[in-house]
């Protein structure tokens, strides 16, 4: 009874910004007055867009995205089937569920464990605490590249703990606790930005480069670009750690390597299955023209490619329900089922359908987005390639107020805005959203793991609001200068969105 009436305040609030939500898809939908270029279709969609990121940043991300397909096909524009298609069907959506289940599997095996106490129990380290501190964001940094970020957080604030511990950091004066807890956050949050495995925003810029622009950018370049530009916000984030947090930080000169490296258990053949399907998974996501190069693999290498990015994983996951390892799979996917975000898939499949109808010119919606907000900007004698990083700033600070992903899809207003000045790479600015909204570090409602630190007794608010924005700010400035031209350098110059 207790227990229903605490709940009670949080079902009336959420209650509230329900009907709060309807009541602006009523009004921007079905009230406000339109002209061409805009449609009927047109306008309920961008009600259907604005409900669903309000319900996203206030009630839940689940639900109002199963709400939002079931709108988008209440438009006239198209079917309801032809909406589901569109969302659960669209490729990329599959790709992220399934490497959610594979990330599922490197997790519970203790793959993604060895990587993370790899670096921290190198001999080298020890004696040297700021040595160790390094190593120890670094781990974390390394093991977000592939990994969601709430899984990365919580498996290493597990080993800050044991590591503060065993070295006697953890007291109530001590401030190594509250640094190194925000400091994770501000590093798992910056390697989310750069690859396709298991990143769903690096996944929002690749499909929003290729639907407003007919442009599929290749795996390769979005893990070498993402993986050197966030490697410059890493270094950027430490030095803010080490001269700006300045925690005290010499008694972790007294951890024992050692007995750290002893909580390691030797690969068990589960492991060692895993480590190999993803040694694999890499190898057909990266090399399939170079398989093709090999005398007989021409065939093999050249279904890969055919394959491209999205198939892989499927392959992957089937392959370890199927491979024994002491007398059962590897992978045992209604068990695996059960511990995956669903809210974050659905999430994804509603902004891949919303993404793909805002971009149609029949809609109306891009057409008068260049016509209103283009004829202003274009006011002030401003290029495509400044507006593109106005775009990416303006998404890089709207992050740390709200959901990472709803952010990333300001985007879509931005990108005629681009197009219509010219000078700039709109592809280009698409891969960097994609990139920056993932920077959420100030407030709880940022992102998951901002809203975990937050939530921690030995974390101040005040603190992490003042180092996460500060972190934030540090990351735009590499997205804006070092990502954009890197991008821009190897994606073409788009002078139109496509239909």
């Amino acid at each position: 009874m207790a227990e229903t009436l605490k709940a009670t305040p949080k079902v009336k609030k959420n209650v509230i910004h329900t009907i709060i939500g309807v009541i602006l898809y009523i009004i921007i939908g079905h009230l406000l007055p339109y002209k061409e270029p805009l449609t009927k279709e047109g306008i309920q969609l961008l009600g259907i867009f604005v409900m669903t990121i309000y319900l996203w940043t206030t009630v839940s991300t689940f639900w109002p995205s199963v709400l939002a397909v079931f709108m988008l096909g209440t438009t006239g524009y198209c079917s309801g089937t032809t909406a589901l298609k569109e969302c659960f069907g669209h490729g990329m959506t599959v790709f992220v569920a399934f490497m959610l289940m594979f990330n599922v599997a490197m997790n519970e095996s203790g793959f993604s464990r060895r990587i993370a106490l790899f670096f921290v129990t190198r001999k080298f380290v020890k004696g040297k605490p700021w040595l160790i501190m390094f190593m120890l964001m670094f781990s974390v940094w390394v093991v977000s590249a592939f990994v969601t970020s709430s899984a990365v957080y919580a498996m290493f604030l597990s080993i800050a703990d044991e590591m503060l511990e065993m070295t006697g950091c953890d007291k109530e004066d001590d401030d190594l606790p509250e640094a190194v807890y925000c400091a994770m956050v501000f590093v798992d949050n910056i390697n989310q930005g750069s690859t396709p495995m298991s990143h769903t925003n690096v996944l929002l810029g690749m499909s929003m480069a290729l639907t407003l622009f007919g442009y599929e950018v290749p795996f390769m370049t979005v893990c070498w670009v993402g993986l050197v530009s966030c490697f410059v916000m890493f270094i950027l984030v430490f030095l803010q750690f080490r001269f700006l947090q300045r925690p005290n930080v010499q008694k972790m000169k007294d951890l024992d390597i050692d007995a750290l490296r002893a909580t390691i258990p030797p690969a068990s053949k589960r492991e060692k299955a895993v480590a190999i399907s993803f040694i694999i998974l890499i190898i057909m996501w990266v090399f399939p023209e170079t398989i093709m190069k090999i005398p007989g693999l021409y065939g093999f290498g050249s279904m890969l490619k055919n394959l491209g990015t999205y198939a892989p994983p499927l392959l992957i996951v089937a392959a370890l329900c199927i491979i024994p390892v002491e007398g059962k799979p590897v992978m045992n996917l209604p068990d695996v089922c059960k511990k995956i975000n669903w809210g974050a898939w659905a999430m994804m499949a509603a902004l891949m359908g919303m993404a793909t109808f805002l971009g149609k010119s029949d809609y109306g919606v891009m057409p008068w987005l260049t016509e209103v907000l283009g004829g202003f900007v274009g006011n002030l004698g401003i290029s495509g390639r400044v507006m593109a990083l106005i775009a990416i700033a303006l998404i890089g600070i709207q992050t740390n107020f709200m959901s990472n992903t709803a952010s990333g899809t300001m985007f879509n207003a931005y990108a005629p805005i681009i197009v219509a000045l010219g000078g700039g790479n709109p592809i280009a600015a698409a891969m960097c959203a994609g990139m920056i909204c993932n920077m959420g570090n100030m407030l709880p409602s940022a992102c998951p793991i901002a809203g975990l630190c937050a939530s921690l007794s030995r974390v101040r608010l005040s603190y992490q609001m003042r180092h996460g924005i500060l972190a934030a700010i540090l990351c735009i400035i590499v997205t804006m200068f070092v990502a954009y031209p890197l991008y821009s350098a190897v994606c073409p110059v788009v002078t139109q969105i496509v239909s």
